[in-house]
């Protein structure tokens, strides 16, 4: 386990297999870009497993969706094209930071197949296509992070439990026939 006053962190510049498969593997991850007015602005994207997809050793993508809760990549939005990205395993206590620039690529819901991106989001309307180009991944180990299953990740758990449940009460019930 890690030293609680210690973080372990280990920086790339380029995404290697492991790195792919946990970004693909990914249902949300954190984005910060700047706006025109020079502040910060930070979202929350979420979608199914493949949402978000590796293009090549220094490239990935999204789908981008309009949505009236944030703002949007068009340039008039924006003073910059930095991005970050915060993919979570908060099951590992850890999260891999991601920093690049983006460009926003207009497209339609056809072109999406030749990205190999997924179209999560019905009822929005597709804007385009984020291409981030990958200058750095960090990943970053550490306590303060909480620890947060998914369904899906505490599925076994809970069927080891379940398990556990049936045996007892088969064995409760033959002593209550006992007594």
């Amino acid at each position: 386990m890690y030293n609680l006053n210690q973080e372990q962190s280990s920086v790339v510049e380029k995404i290697r297999p492991n790195d792919a498969d946990f970004i693909v593997n990914s249902s949300g991850f954190y984005q910060a870009t700047i706006n025109s007015d020079n502040r910060p602005c930070i979202h929350f994207r979420n979608g199914p497993k493949g949402f978000l997809q590796v293009l090549g050793e220094r490239k990935i993508a999204f789908a981008d969706y309009h949505d009236l809760n944030h703002q949007g990549f068009d340039s008039k939005d924006r003073s910059s094209d930095q991005i970050s990205l915060i993919l979570m395993d908060y099951a590992q206590r850890r999260q891999l930071k991601i920093k690049g620039q983006f460009s926003h690529w207009s497209v339609n819901q056809q072109d999406l197949s030749l990205f190999k991106l997924t179209a999560p989001r019905t009822g929005k309307r597709l804007r385009g296509i984020i291409v981030i180009n990958v200058d750095k991944l960090e990943w970053r180990a550490c306590l303060d992070i909480p620890v947060r299953l998914s369904l899906e990740e505490l599925d076994p758990q809970i069927y080891k439990i379940r398990e556990e449940l049936v045996r007892l009460r088969v064995e409760n019930a033959k002593l209550r026939a006992l007594s």
